[in-house]
């Protein structure tokens, strides 16, 4: 937020540690996904920083300090969806703090959320699927291009899940993929005819060429042999 002293004397290392409390607490004992975390620090993380600016800690802020950033965020211009998740993020914090003693009250408890309007789903008709998966070229890239598509396709896996797929979480033979999901849960997901030719094809062939004479225990590599992120997989689903 621009500022390099907080007011009133609010020292940010006594705010830093119930936040990387409660973080571990969503990664050890509910077994969060990595991704779901990373939301929750986002959030409280600009949450303390607003905090620091108004010379309050958690304890302190109480209702109307909560209300005052909630204002400062509708203010920024930021959707109800972005606003409802942050409301989720403090209620999630403060009850934590709650049933560690750390506060005498939690100040969320009416707290309301902002009405997030559904919006139904875009999505391809089955000539604009076909197409899509008869654009990636002959080439290693498009090879394995083709195999994610086609793998996206048949599963329904997450994007972050599809990245994180290694060679030993796929059978060909019986026709599955082993994924771990949110909440570090494991699942069996089935996988199409389609799909696993195209797999076959390029763990036959074009991952080799990627990985040039790299070893990478992930199915789908980059051109540098490095595991794919979910920004590269978007990216290249965008071109």
């Amino acid at each position: 937020l621009g500022l390099s002293v907080p007011a009133k004397g609010v020292m940010p290392n006594e705010m830093q540690a119930p936040l990387d409390d409660f973080l571990s607490y969503l990664r050890v004992e509910r077994g969060l996904a990595e991704n779901t975390i990373l939301a929750y620090a986002r959030d409280l993380e600009k949450f303390r920083a607003f905090l620091l600016q108004n010379g309050w800690n958690f304890a302190e802020a109480g209702p109307v300090g909560i209300r005052k950033f909630l204002l400062w965020l509708e203010k920024r211009g930021l959707e109800s969806r972005t606003v409802a998740r942050q409301i989720a993020s403090l209620r999630n914090f403060y009850r934590y703090l709650r049933r560690e003693n750390r506060i005498a009250s939690n100040p969320t408890e009416n707290l309301e959320s902002p009405r997030v309007w559904k919006i139904l789903p875009k999505y391809l008709t089955v000539e604009e699927t076909e197409q899509l998966l008869g654009m990636p070229p002959e080439t290693p890239l498009g090879v394995r291009d083709r195999a994610m598509l086609e793998m996206l396709y048949a599963t329904g896996l997450r994007v972050s899940e599809l990245g994180s797929l290694r060679v030993a979480d796929l059978n060909l033979e019986a026709g599955y993929v082993r994924t771990l999901g949110k909440g570090n849960k494991q699942r069996i997901v089935p996988v199409g005819r389609s799909a696993l030719a195209a797999v076959e094809k390029y763990y036959a062939g074009a991952r080799a060429r990627l990985l040039g004479g790299r070893v990478s225990p992930y199915l789908f590599v980059n051109r540098r042999g490095g595991r794919l992120t979910r920004q590269g997989i978007w990216l290249l689903l965008s071109r």
